[in-house]
């Protein structure tokens, strides 16, 4: 690989960890001026992000810092850092979503109980249809419909990997 393949390469890698983070090349440049004696710019990054001017070793440690990934995401050149990279930006999405479905659960079993109370104790006065609905609500099997939703997650995305190849 010749040096002006390796600053693209490496050009390559910044670009995509920084659109990866949602900073803007300004506001990765900014960060920078604060940690460098010498001032970069929106320029400064876009010429490291296609190559045309190569990182200097500091540059590249501090650049990495600014950024919270390892100098070997910068110059990683075989994609196993992307792929690294990507697979933890899934596990915290995942823990993140898991995190807020048990909270929705847990609300959910609470609204539940609080509607059958609300049932058991009006349910002379309450009209005929909502009480359908109600005792329908109460009876949904939870477990098996969120193991369904799941499958649907996973072949939906199976589906969509499948049209994209």
């Amino acid at each position: 690989m010749s040096e002006r393949e390796f600053n693209q390469q490496v050009g390559r890698n910044v670009a995509a960890i920084r659109r990866s983070k949602g900073i803007t090349q300004a506001e990765l440049a900014q960060t920078m001026s604060r940690l460098k004696p010498l001032s970069w710019y929106q320029q400064t990054v876009a010429k490291v992000e296609t190559g045309s001017r190569s990182l200097k070793f500091l540059d590249a440690v501090d650049l990495a810092r600014v950024l919270d990934v390892s100098t070997d995401d910068l110059l990683d050149q075989d994609g196993q850092a992307k792929a690294t990279r990507v697979a933890r930006a899934l596990v915290i999405e995942c823990d993140a979503i898991w995190t807020d479905v048990l909270a929705r659960l847990v609300d959910y079993g609470s609204k539940c109980r609080e509607l059958e109370v609300c049932a058991n104790n009006a349910e002379q006065s309450l009209p005929e249809d909502l009480l359908m609905e109600a005792h329908s609500i109460l009876k949904r099997p939870v477990a098996s419909t969120a193991k369904a939703a799941i499958a649907n997650g996973r072949s939906l995305w199976d589906e969509r990997h499948q049209a994209a190849q």
